[in-house]
């Protein structure tokens, strides 16, 4: 085909071979892949991130949730929404092999948004495939159509973040989560490498629990372009790198729900799973409940409008590996159903309660 041009959008939409080749039986290609390059081993779809969970934002009081959806209000949220400063190389390992390093000197480095696309802040050129790859059909593997076959845009991101004493001395339970990075990215923490994603569209977590110190801490990404997961995600798009969801880092404490599942029926069903996290391993306390409650959205907290109310025990659920799931369902009368038309949607509210009424 005809060599990319640099510095302006591409548009190709030619058909250069059937994209269903990439699932002929996988092989790894003429080359073996050399140690610690796992943005090209299938297998490898991440090393030291949390397990996937849905998102929501837990307050550290249900008077806070109550007032306001804003996790931005909570203690427990440091937003890292912003100017990250920036290093770019066009091809994978080019980047200054210090980095991550905390004693490097970022200052001549460039400044890049969070969320934000390279670009469109300057780096780099957007391209606009249709039915073919960016790259040539040899999974794993990627060689850019253009003439420069070893083009795969990488960067490195880094900021410092200060962290409250007080999470450390309560011994909360401290995550950092990236909402969106394309395609993927290895995270560090004062030069210690956390592990890697591949999912470029999911959000990725990693506990920072036992690593941070009370004070400043050196938080740095590296994100590459293309590795082997984009055979995967390509379709009818515009391709754009960076961070492209929000970024923060949250606490919370050592037992605490992780996870929760909701499944709603046009019969008024409803079903609620939620897995608690011990992240000692301690039992759950004596007279521990999972609290729901059910309102019309934009009524959440009056009373008089509540749907459902209702409290699972928790004290005698046994845990594996430091997690129960635990299991409840619940008839709503009169429910009032989703439609395009009427979009009627309810606001659920979750708290892990202890004995005395207060919330973990």
């Amino acid at each position: 085909g005809t060599p990319f041009p640099v510095g302006r959008a591409l548009f190709l939409n030619r058909c250069l071979g059937p994209r269903l080749s990439i699932f002929r039986k996988y092989t790894m290609g003429p080359q073996p892949l050399q140690e610690g390059n796992e943005w090209f081993d299938p297998q490898a779809v991440g090393r030291g991130r949390e397990e996937p969970r849905a998102t929501f934002y837990a307050f550290e009081s249900k008077q806070l949730a109550l007032e306001s959806a804003d996790w931005r209000l909570s203690k427990r949220f440091i937003d890292l929404n912003g100017t990250w400063k920036f290093a770019w190389a066009p091809h994978l390992g080019e980047l200054p092999s210090d980095f991550a390093d905390p004693t490097l000197d970022d200052a001549p480095w460039g400044d890049m948004p969070v969320p934000g696309n390279w670009e469109l802040n300057g780096y780099g050129f957007p391209i606009y495939t249709n039915v073919i790859y960016v790259f040539e059909s040899d999974p794993p593997w990627i060689t850019y159509r253009g003439e420069d076959k070893q083009y795969n845009p990488t960067g490195a991101y880094r900021r410092y973040i200060d962290i409250p004493s007080e999470w450390v001395e309560q011994g909360l339970d401290i995550i950092l989560h990236i909402g969106a990075v394309c395609s993927g990215c290895r995270a560090f923490l004062n030069g210690t490498e956390l592990g890697f994603s591949t999912d470029s569209k999911l959000p990725t977590e990693f506990r920072l629990t036992g690593k941070v110190q009370p004070g400043r801490n050196l938080l740095a990404l590296e994100v590459v372009c293309w590795g082997a997961g984009a055979y995967l995600e390509d379709q009818d798009m515009w391709w754009f790198a960076g961070i492209t969801r929000d970024v923060y880092v949250y606490a919370r404490p050592q037992q605490h729900i992780r996870d929760i599942e909701v499944r709603a029926f046009a019969d008024g069903t409803l079903e609620v799973d939620a897995q608690i996290l011990s992240i000692t391993g301690a039992a759950l306390p004596p007279g521990a409940n999972l609290h729901c409650e059910l309102y019309p959205k934009g009524r959440v907290g009056d009373f008089t409008a509540r749907r459902v109310s209702f409290a699972v025990p928790l004290e005698y659920q046994k845990l594996v590996d430091n997690k129960v799931v635990v299991k409840h369902s619940c008839k709503v009368q009169g429910v009032d159903l989703w439609s395009a038309e009427v979009p009627n949607l309810y606001s659920l509210l979750v708290s892990f309660t202890l004995a005395d009424g207060s919330v973990s």
